[in-house]
């Protein structure tokens, strides 16, 4: 196999550049339940999913597909359970602050895409995405979001169907895929009850279904545009829709992981140098296999970018308006035009997106995104969770009780998150990935925010809606387009043993908590993580709330769902097919790529080169995705701030311009900070372990929060406080311990074994196969050695256990309960 630099054509810059101009000039549309449902979708996904995913499958095996099931029941829970409540109450904000968290890493992994295909340099492509976001947020609101999100919807879904297609078709087909990983036992179940294991059978059925729910029913986003339809069947029309397009495009994701391993299987582009970061991974493959399709590398792109600038806009728009709401408003003199209203939330979104883009630049050194977004936001979204969980279906829960429950968990996940990302960077916790190989690798030498911002500011929540549409089908088609060309490239039979042989297609039952990916972890932690993402997401609830009725949500969240679950199938299918082509020739120990992040990327750069076009498709459906994502997120983040800190101290009678102003504002200062936080990214490892190791920060508390707040009326308001302080000073503490430790090297991940027995011209390695051994953790305490999937697990329980208490200690003095308030 010829390893080589894999860049674009000028059909891609043609098509990625189309792609993106399409994305910013949508907007100002009536919405209904369908494009509300487009909208949730890529607000959800962004580039973490269509990047990260992949990637992981390909280094860790199937474990992760099994929290996929687990949308079904978040997006059920959601609709049953919290959305009449929030739809009655017409909430503008959920505690989004959370969401800033992991606004960086949106911002990066689109900027890493690109760079691997274009050689541009991630410093200088961040800003650019974070622009565009902060331009259509800022002048277009709410509405302009969710329109955007509709194109970006079908750029992204275009791209995901596009590459996996194509991967399909050039990797011999489904079942050769599926033996090469077999093969690796990347297929394998990891059944074991071992907490520490990283992906398990437990950690993604049991404790991803939290997440999940977490992240659905409790998401500023999700809640912001479910509400902002005109009635609550609409609403749960586009959640039904959500939810069946969000399992199928985690179902494409993921299997597009499986392809990309049954390709590079005996040449791994990370090991051989073709790539610098793991997550870079799927960015490659779609140049490799769609080299001989003019545009489809830039058209793949296009959807990664519209997946992040959809999830952006909509944080930025959600972060602005509570903002602004909670604090910005109290200073605001009552009678306040609505001209200068919308300027205060356009001042916030510039300066939310400026923020977030400075933090970009420290996320490549937290590691791997997926990994570190879970575990960021386990330090919540429990807390979050027990807080509405009790405030809405547990009233025995008094206010002390609730407050001091979250305190709790938000202190025990700030602790164990903190911890483990501490020995994470040190080193003292690692996870072994699964065996790849450079040995079929050939020539082998040494190796030697515009957008968002821009769509946020003009469109609103309506351009994030119809872009990601858009984007949704550009990230699809790009999927699709990968798998098919990966399977074309290698019969499915030769990936399933290539995958199996090498441990890819293993799963691991270990009870071990501290192993890194499990059976246990993948349904257990995986299925808390999605319900986390679900119940608390911002984007979410906003673009459901949306909808005309509770019927529309409905449909939309079942199509979200499934959406979800196909695309993170093809995704995780990728990963298999990456290792089957590079089972014997590692991209990564050849020097072709720096981290395994990079390993799609260039696996696409790798598979298409024959296919002029597909490359930039590929690259465009990741743009599509992170664009997505990240307008979605700075439209929330915007109409956050600008509800909770602006709109209190503007005078009553102010004009809806100036309010749209305002939200303008805020939208461009969020995209600018979240430009200038991704720089930070490249610092803190790979991508999914980091993504879910941020989401964890605060994603258990927010988790705590709505679970108390709407299904557990027993905790009171003090139970819930107390309980969400807890559990973020918890997974603070554990994922600060656990980052030093990481950093130290007494906690490491090593991947499964990997070969170069197929790399030519290879003489700096002495063996064909390399296997990595577990380093001893002694050292790490026991707590920080968990694996990141059970951070929101954890960070739950410290605060329903915090809640409780202090809810029996300090009894409720209000007896009245207020019978919307709760589900139904």
């Amino acid at each position: 196999m010829n390893i080589e630099k894999l860049q674009f054509s000028w059909y891609d810059y043609g098509l990625f550049g189309t792609m993106l101009l399409l994305s910013t000039s949508v907007g100002g549309r009536k919405m209904s339940a369908i494009p509300v449902a487009a909208s949730l979708i890529v607000g959800m996904v962004s580039g973490i999913t269509l990047l990260a995913v992949p990637a992981h499958i390909y280094s860790y095996g199937v474990a992760y597909l099994l929290s996929i099931p687990t949308f079904i029941s978040a997006a059920a829970i959601t609709f049953y359970a919290f959305l009449p409540v929030f739809y009655e109450l017409q909430i503008t904000t959920l505690f989004t602050i959370s969401m800033s968290n992991y606004l960086p890493i949106v911002i990066y992994i689109p900027a890493l895409a690109l760079s691997q295909a274009t050689g541009i340099s991630i410093n200088t492509i961040t800003p650019a995405i974070c622009t565009v976001c902060i331009f259509y947020t800022t002048f277009g609101g709410l509405k302009a979001v969710i329109w955007t999100d509709i194109l970006q919807f079908i750029l992204m879904l275009g791209s995901i169907i596009t590459i996996f297609s194509i991967g399909i078709s050039t990797s011999g087909g489904f079942i050769n895929v599926w033996q090469k990983n077999a093969e690796s036992r990347r297929t394998a179940i990891d059944f074991s009850f071992d907490l520490t294991n990283r992906d398990t059978f437990w950690s993604s059925g049991i404790a991803m279904s939290v997440n999940w729910f977490c992240y659905i029913a409790v998401n500023q986003g999700i809640v912001q545009k479910c509400i902002s339809v005109s009635n609550l069947p609409a609403a749960g029309k586009a959640l039904a829709i959500f939810a069946v397009g969000l399992i199928v495009v985690v179902f494409l994701c993921g299997f597009t992981g499986l392809i990309m391993f049954s390709r590079y299987s005996e040449c791994d582009p990370l090991t051989s140098g073709s790539i610098m970061e793991p997550d870079q991974l799927l960015p490659h493959y779609v140049m490799d296999i769609a080299r001989t399709i003019p545009g489809l590398s830039g058209l793949f792109t296009a959807g990664i970018f519209s997946a992040a600038l959809s999830t952006l806009a909509a944080t930025i728009n959600c972060l602005s308006a509570t903002i602004f709401k909670d604090f910005v408003s109290r200073f605001v003199k009552k009678g306040t035009s609505e001209k200068a209203i919308s300027n205060y939330l356009k001042m916030l979104s510039v300066l939310i997106g400026v923020t977030c883009t400075a933090l970009v630049y420290i996320v490549p050194y937290l590691g791997n995104i997926l990994p570190l977004v879970m575990s960021l936001g386990g330090i919540s979204d429990g807390a979050t969770l027990g807080i509405f969980t009790c405030a809405l279906l547990l009233p025995g829960v008094n206010a002390r009780g609730v407050l001091v429950g979250g305190i709790v968990a938000l202190i025990f996940m700030a602790w164990v998150v903190l911890g483990s990302q501490y020995y994470i960077a040190t080193k003292a916790i690692t996870y072994p990935s699964l065996p790849v190989s450079i040995s079929g690798c050939q020539n082998i030498t040494l190796p030697d925010k515009i957008f968002t911002q821009i769509n946020n500011t003009f469109g609103g929540l309506r351009a994030v809606v119809w872009t990601d549409a858009l984007q949704f089908i550009v990230m699809v088609a790009a999927i699709i387009a990968i798998v098919a060309l990966g399977f074309s490239s290698d019969d499915i039979e030769n990936i399933w043993n290539k995958n199996y042989e090498y441990g890819r297609l293993d799963i691991s039952f270990s009870i071990d908590v501290t192993k890194r990916d499990t059976f246990w972890t993948a349904t257990i932690g995986n299925s808390l993580i999605w319900t986390t993402y679900f119940m608390y997401n911002q984007g979410f609830v906003q673009k459901c709330i949306s909808l005309p009725h509770y019927k529309a949500v409905r449909c939309a969240i079942i199509n979200f769902a499934i959406g979800v679950m196909i695309i993170f199938s093809l995704a995780i299918l990728t990963g298999l097919l990456m290792f089957a082509k590079y089972w014997n020739c590692d991209p990564q120990l050849l020097g072709k790529i720096k981290q395994y992040d990079q390993l799609l990327p260039y696996y696409v750069m790798d598979i298409a080169r024959t296919i002029p076009g597909l490359p930039g498709l590929f690259i465009s459906g990741i743009f599509s995705a992170a664009l997505s994502t990240l307008s979605a997120s700075i439209n929330c983040l915007s109409a956050s701030i600008y509800e909770d800190f602006i709109a209190p101290h503007i005078k009553k009678g102010t004009s809806e311009r100036a309010i749209t102003n305002y939200l303008k504002l805020l939208a461009m200062l969020i995209g600018a900070l979240v430009t200038l936080l991704t720089y930070i990214i490249p610092y803190l490892g790979t991508i999914q372990p980091l993504a879910i190791t941020v989401g964890s920060v605060t994603g258990s508390t927010l988790l705590g929060f709505y679970t108390c707040g709407m299904l557990i009326p027993a905790i009171n308001a003090k139970g819930a406080l107390f309980g969400g302080l807890t559990s973020i000073l918890f997974v603070t503490w554990i994922i600060s311990g656990a980052q030093y430790y990481k950093s130290v090297g007494l906690i490491t991940h090593e991947p499964l074994p990997i070969g170069t027995g197929g790399c030519q011209n290879v003489t700096f390695l002495n063996s064909s196969v390399i296997s990595y051994s577990r380093k001893t953790e002694e050292a790490a305490f026991v707590i920080y050695r968990i694996s990141f999937y059970y951070y929101t697990l954890l960070g739950l329980l410290v605060f329903l256990l915090v809640a409780f208490i202090v809810s029996k200690l300090t009894p409720n003095c209000n007896k009245r309960l207020t019978k919307k308030y709760f589900s139904p």
